[in-house]
C-alpha cells in the first residue's frame, strides 16, 4: 500500500481521456481509495478530512456520461461513497447529505443524479434490510437514519420532482430510443432508492399531497421504450416501478 495510494486513485478517476485508465485501472483505484476508507473515513483529522473530501468529488467527476459509463464502475462509485458515509455520518461528516443533495441539483445532463440516489438507495438497504444489517451496528444503523430524517423532507421534495422531470423528458422523447434512453435510467435510479426507503420512511410521508409515490409508479408502468428494454431500458424501468409500488402498497 503506497502512501500516496488514493491521490494516484484520484488521478485515475480524473482523466478519463488516457486509454490507459480503463474501467480495469479505474476499478482499481476505487478499490484502493475503499481501502483507505477502512482506516480513514471516521478520522477527524485532516487525513481523514481529505478521504472525505475525495469521496465527494467522485459524485461530480470521475465517471463517463449516465449512457456511456459501465453499470459495475457506476456501483463502485456509489458503494465507495456510501462506505464513507457509513463510517462517517453525521457525526465526523455533518455536510455529507447537503452535500449529496447539491450534487445532485447540479447534475445537469443526470450523471451525478444518478450516483447520489445510488448512494442513498445503499445507505437505506444497509441500515434496513436484515440481509445486510451485519455491514453496522445498531448504534451506527441509528445514527444514519438520524441524519437522513433530519433532512428527509428536502431529499423526498427532491426525488418527486426530479422524477417528474425525468418522466416528462422519457414522453417528449417520443419512440426516439436513444433519447428516451437517459430518462429511463434515472427514473429506475429513482424508483430503486424509493423503495428502499420504504423499509423506514413512514407512508404517510411518501404518500402526500406534495409528493405521492404511488402515481408515479403508476404512470411509470405504462412507459414503452427507452432503448429496447434491458436492465436500464424500459423493461427494466417497468420492473422497477412495479417492484415500488408493490413496496408502497405492501
Amino acid at each position: 500500500q503506497r502512501p500516496d495510494c488514493a491521490e494516484y486513485a484520484m488521478y485515475i478517476l480524473g482523466n478519463l481521456q488516457q486509454p490507459e485508465h480503463d474501467d480495469h485501472a479505474r476499478n482499481f483505484a476505487l478499490q484502493c481509495l475503499g481501502h483507505a476508507a477502512k482506516g480513514l473515513a471516521a478520522d477527524p483529522g485532516p487525513a481523514g478530512e481529505a478521504l472525505r473530501g475525495r469521496a465527494a468529488m467522485l459524485l461530480t467527476q470521475g465517471t463517463k456520461p449516465v449512457a456511456q459509463e459501465t453499470r459495475h464502475v457506476k456501483e463502485a462509485v456509489a458503494r465507495l461513497v456510501a462506505d464513507v458515509a457509513e463510517r462517517s455520518f453525521p457525526q465526523v461528516w455533518p455536510q455529507f447529505l447537503e452535500g449529496l443533495l447539491a450534487a445532485w441539483q447540479g447534475s445537469a445532463d443526470g450523471t451525478s443524479a444518478e450516483l447520489c440516489m445510488m448512494v442513498l438507495r445503499n445507505l437505506a438497504e444497509d441500515c434496513t434490510d436484515s440481509n445486510f444489517n451485519s455491514r453496522l451496528s445498531a448504534g451506527r444503523r441509528n445514527d444514519i437514519l438520524r441524519g437522513i430524517t433530519t433532512n428527509l423532507e428536502p431529499l423526498l421534495a427532491l426525488t418527486y420532482a426530479y422524477m417528474g422531470q425525468q418522466f416528462q423528458a422519457f414522453t417528449q422523447a417520443g419512440a426516439t430510443a436513444d433519447a428516451q434512453n437517459v430518462p429511463a435510467i434515472l427514473l429506475r435510479s429513482a424508483l430503486g432508492m424509493v423503495r428502499r426507503l420504504v423499509l423506514w420512511v413512514r407512508l404517510d410521508q411518501l404518500i402526500t399531497p406534495q409528493h405521492d409515490f404511488v402515481v408515479v409508479c403508476l404512470q411509470v408502468l405504462p412507459l414503452q421504450g427507452g432503448g429496447g428494454g434491458g436492465s436500464d431500458g424500459s423493461n427494466g424501468l417497468r420492473d422497477e416501478a412495479a417492484a415500488t409500488l408493490g413496496a408502497l402498497c405492501g
